[in-house]
């Protein structure tokens, strides 16, 4: 009934990736406070004003411990967005969510078991930008890619990479729900 109607498709569309986004949102939200509302509780948030170069005096970047956090948090919404959009456009263009998941979980779980080398290199710069090693704050490591004259952090890299595919994503997989045929 809903798709019969004169906007009932492009309404339902969206209705779709909005409730995907908002719901992935809130679950990650809802978890993050739980994780991070125990140690609060127990510890006190007296040291997240310290700089960081208290865990290691080798970290290169001026974050206090709120900082960091505050700043991973946000790459790691980014990733979280950008794995919706993947997700919700391999779902408009597969027939069948089992093939969704033999693409999603390798991608998610195989950077698992790999391990950066001890060179830098196009192996290393990859894998700081999947999303396994793209959640973990790195602050330890200074990574940088070059483009140019340009050089941008990780946390910007990721930042920038995330953003950009969450902006590919989601208008592809409207495009590709758009294409579906109802059946009657």
């Amino acid at each position: 009934m809903i798709l019969a109607g004169k906007y009932g498709k492009t309404k339902l569309i969206s209705a779709k990736l909005f409730s995907s986004l908002l719901f992935g949102v809130i679950a990650f939200t809802l978890h993050m406070a739980v994780a991070l509302g125990i140690p609060l509780w127990a510890f006190g948030a007296d040291g997240w004003n310290l700089p960081v170069q208290i865990a290691n005096t080798a970290i290169p970047y001026p974050f206090t411990f709120l900082g960091a956090t505050l700043i991973n948090f946000g790459v790691v919404y980014l990733v979280l967005l950008a794995m919706i959009g993947l997700t919700l456009l391999l779902s408009a263009n597969m027939k069948s969510p089992y093939l969704v998941l033999i693409v999603l979980v390798p991608m998610l779980f195989i950077p698992l078991f790999l391990s950066p080398s001890g060179t830098t290199g196009l192996y290393n710069l990859t894998l700081f930008l999947f999303p396994y090693r793209a959640t973990m704050p790195e602050v330890g490591k200074y990574i940088s890619y070059q483009f140019g004259a340009v050089v941008l952090d990780a946390f910007t890299m990721r930042a920038i990479w995330y953003a950009l595919l969450t902006a590919l994503t989601l208008p592809l997989a409207r495009m590709g729900f758009r294409k579906h045929q109802v059946s009657g």
